[in-house]
């Protein structure tokens, strides 16, 4: 541990040295946790002698697991590839390949994205003569996720009519994934939980595996994945939770901000210890942060210190309308380009995804390069998922979505009758669908029987390869997928999907590359796991909801439509629980910004095709205290004012409060730190 403890803070170190009972690290924005969950992990290895295979690290996206995986192996090496490394999803979906004798799935079972999902539910809600119009499939979706979240189905338990005909909706959708031999995301934890409670000597077989867990954005775990740790860690208790109740936002989905801060609750003789050092932020900004999450109740408490010295720019612009604000964004991302910012390393933040248009538009006008993060991720592509549909019914022979994509994309002749007929003999037959396809052929005449001969040789070629960009390359060659995007797409989006399909073959090689014996589950497993949130900006300014831009930093932060009703949202106004949320949430956006923070409102909106008028956001009132300060002494003495003090010297001003004679000031002094001094005692530069 000599060569890391000299890089950690007071702070992170005792995080990172202390074992023995349950651990929760309050972990600030900017205060390094993952370099603490990277150096304990480490410590661990090193000090303490733990195998890695014995380790369970467990982080909310792909790209952090990434990330850690990739530290980790700069401080141990090659022992990394030890550590059980992922998201709750993967992390479940390894558990469950290798302990699917347990449960009702066959081996070789796929994963169903949430496309697929609502194409089924679509198809499930129409046999059921149900009014797709007054109780949409998206609604059935929502409401599946969620009783799949809830410890009653864990328990096998029927769910209630939560609205019209939701157990035959949930009955028939349960069946069809079953013959599909197919689990959802939902279904990856629940399994692995009944798994668990159904079976002692496999609960116990994990529990000796993984001594020690750590969990990332703690904060951010519902019930069921609380349920999972809590049976997981056992009577060894060596639990690692590292999150900040501050930065909770994601309630709406079933995120319990509860567990966090309730953990001293749900185990025994815990350790807490709080990172409050932020490296990230400019005093100012941080201190604009700090001021406003204190006007919540429901939290652990704790207030940031900057690392920074130098002062940043803080912003509030009140603007016209939406295309006044997009005018002024722009033009001020200009003036930061024209400076030498990268693009990269500006964002825009937004709480709706509607909110992006105008600013799309101007971009685009200026020919300024953008990503929309958050939007359609890769490998939600239709060119994509047409080429996976070959590689999952290659892979799950079961799978009903993948056989009517890849039998229709491109067309060869397949219509959705003849498919019919697959799917309802290889039910009969309980054959799998390939084999069915190939029954089906030998018995037809004609174009029929001449297509699913085409068809299936194609999917039997497939099986010539081990490599999967090879298998990739026989679906392209042998269906002439490239001819039938430029035949039936303008060239400049053909040219497109064509080049995300020669990354899709990158993306295969790479992996291959990987293993001595490529695993075509595997790889398919990474493409449903990964979201659009995994994925960079590049070298190009990102757009993004304020939830997508959790965990990112950039220099420069625009935080755009801080207007009552949007942000905060009016459904959340009259409800105390829910506004704090809301107010984490603009949290969340001011701690991504390093140097550069401006607030933008407008005074009229367009909703709903009718122009409204506009209330600044009382968010802003709560900020204003750091931003500019009213009162006789604050019209001089106000944030960001350069001052000087006999005896701590030069500093600048973060907030200002009081009146008259009775005015004081946060002031931080670059050789003294923060400080609260009378503002009498400050003379102004």
């Amino acid at each position: 541990m000599a060569h890391t403890a000299e890089r950690l803070n007071k702070e992170q170190k005792a995080a990172v040295e202390y074992t023995g009972s349950p651990l929760l690290v309050i972990a600030g924005a900017g205060t390094g946790k993952t370099k603490v969950i990277v150096h304990k992990i480490a410590y661990l290895i090193d000090n303490i002698g733990v195998n890695p295979n014995n380790i369970l690290s467990v982080t909310f996206t792909n790209k952090a697991a990434w990330e850690m995986k990739s530290r980790l192996k700069n401080l141990v090496g090659e022992r990394a590839e030890g550590v059980w490394m992922g998201t709750f999803h993967s992390i479940c979906l390894r558990i469950l390949r290798r302990e699917t004798h347990k449960t009702e799935l066959k081996k070789g079972f796929g994963v169903i994205d949430q496309d697929d999902r609502l194409s089924a539910l679509r198809s499930i809600v129409k046999e059921l003569n149900i009014d797709s119009k007054k109780y949409p499939p998206k609604q059935y979706l929502w409401l599946i996720s969620s009783f799949k979240n809830t410890i009653e189905y864990v328990e096998d338990k029927e769910p209630e009519e939560f609205i019209h005909r939701f157990p035959d909706v949930f009955k028939a959708y349960q069946q069809y994934l079953s013959f599909a031999n197919l689990v959802d995301f939902d279904d990856m934890l629940a399994l692995v939980i009944r798994i668990f409670q159904e079976n002692d000597e496999v609960l116990e077989l994990y529990r000796n595996i993984f001594r020690y867990i750590m969990v990332d954005e703690y904060q951010d775990t519902n019930y069921i994945q609380f349920f999972f740790l809590k049976l997981l860690s056992g009577e060894y208790g060596n639990i690692c939770v590292v999150g900040d109740d501050d930065q909770s936002i994601y309630g709406w989905r079933g995120a319990e901000i509860r567990n966090i801060l309730d953990f001293e609750k749900h185990f025994s003789d815990v350790k807490t210890i709080k990172l409050t050092e932020n490296y990230r932020s400019s005093p100012n900004i941080l201190f604009t942060a700090n001021t406003l999450i204190a006007n919540n109740n429901y939290r652990k408490g704790k207030n940031l210190s900057p690392v920074i010295d130098k002062m940043g720019n803080i912003m509030v612009k009140e603007c016209h309308d939406e295309q006044d604000e997009s005018n002024f964004v722009i033009n001020e991302i200009e003036l930061m380009l024209d400076q030498g910012i990268s693009p990269a390393e500006i964002a825009v933040l937004y709480r709706t995804n509607a909110q992006s248009r105008a600013f799309e538009v101007e971009l685009n006008r200026r020919g300024i390069p953008y990503k929309v993060i958050g939007g359609i991720s890769f490998y939600s592509r239709r060119e994509i998922k047409d080429i996976l549909a070959y590689l999952k019914l290659s892979d799950n022979p079961y799978d009903i979505d993948a056989l009517k994509r890849s039998a229709k994309n491109p067309p060869k002749g397949i219509g959705n009758v003849v498919i019919q007929r697959i799917i309802d003999y290889a039910t009969g037959n309980g054959s799998d669908l390939i084999s069915a396809a190939k029954e089906i052929a030998s018995v037809s005449k004609g174009k029929t029987a001449a297509s699913l001969k085409f068809y299936t040789n194609i999917l039997d070629e497939m099986q010539l390869f081990e490599n999967i960009a090879d298998k990739i390359k026989v679906i392209l060659n042998e269906s002439s997928y490239g001819n039938y995007l430029k035949q039936f797409e303008e060239q400049n989006d053909a040219n497109k999907r064509i080049n995300n399909i020669d990354e899709l073959i990158n993306a295969a090689a790479i992996f291959d590359e990987s293993y001595d014996e490529p695993d075509l589950s595997e790889f398919l497993a990474t493409t449903t796991l990964t979201t659009s949130t995994d994925e960079s900006a590049g070298d190009s300014v990102s757009l993004m909801t304020l939830h997508s831009a959790k965990g990112l930093e950039f220099e420069s932060v625009f935080l755009t439509g801080l207007e009552e009703g949007l942000f905060p949202l009016f459904r959340s106004m009259d409800n105390e629980w829910e506004l704090e949320e809301e107010r984490r949430l603009c949290y969340v956006g001011i701690t991504r910004a390093k140097s550069n923070l401006v607030f933008t409102h407008t005074n009229t909106r367009m909703v709903y095709g009718r122009r409204q008028f506009c209330r600044p956001s009382m968010f802003l009132d709560e900020l204003k205290s750091d931003i500019s300060s009213p009162g006789d002494y604050g019209k001089k003495l106000k944030a960001n004012t350069r001052v000087f003090h006999s005896k701590y010297g030069e500093g600048v001003v973060l907030n200002v409060k009081g009146a008259g004679d009775k005015v004081k000031a946060d002031v931080f002094f670059q050789n003294s730190g923060l400080k609260k001094m009378l503002a009498e005692s400050l003379e102004i530069f």
